[in-house]
């Protein structure tokens, strides 16, 4: 367990915590409380789905929230390399760093070199992601199957009986 807390039925305890978590999308947080259980969901490392949703709510709720931009822009990183949208997540970053760098709070301070880490990284990230050729494009996630590429560039199909002397010879 991430929190490093054990006892009997905590397991449970946690299952109930998230449960009423996800009948409160519709409630009206104060940003320190929003933020509280954003970093809870993060600390458990599962029900992703709430945490965009509930990091989105903050973002809507509070647009000058530096954490919820981070927030947003680890969401958008989590989806993967075929369906995130870096220029986005950079966007937020980016804003996030911002805020920081115009606030005097020290917590807000505090994620300076955190976000500074994480636009490198991205930048890092966009790069290799421009530098792969079309062929591991966004389309190889949309279900096309790299045999079938394949096939179509050699120009024939695929023979099983064929022995190209990599197996057993009998």
């Amino acid at each position: 367990d991430a929190t490093g807390v054990t006892y009997t039925g905590h397991k449970q305890h946690l299952e109930d915590v998230v449960k009423y978590l996800y009948r409160t999308t519709r409630t009206k947080y104060l940003e320190a409380d929003l933020q509280c259980v954003c970093t809870f969901l993060q600390n458990l490392g599962s029900h992703q789905d709430l945490l965009a949703k509930l990091a989105k709510k903050g973002l809507k709720s509070f647009p000058k929230s530096a954490v919820f931009h981070l927030l947003a822009s680890e969401g958008e990183v989590r989806k993967g390399p075929y369906k995130s949208n870096l220029t986005k997540a950079r966007k937020h970053i980016v804003t996030a760093l911002r805020l920081v760098e115009g606030s005097t709070d020290p917590k807000d301070l505090a994620l300076a070199p955190e976000l500074k880490r994480r636009l490198l990284s991205l930048d890092d990230m966009q790069a290799a992601m421009t530098s792969l050729p079309p062929f591991f494009s966004r389309q190889a996630a949309a279900g096309i199957d790299i045999r079938d590429i394949l096939e179509r560039m050699l120009g024939g199909e695929e023979d099983d009986d064929e022995d190209y002397g990599f197996g057993d010879e009998d």
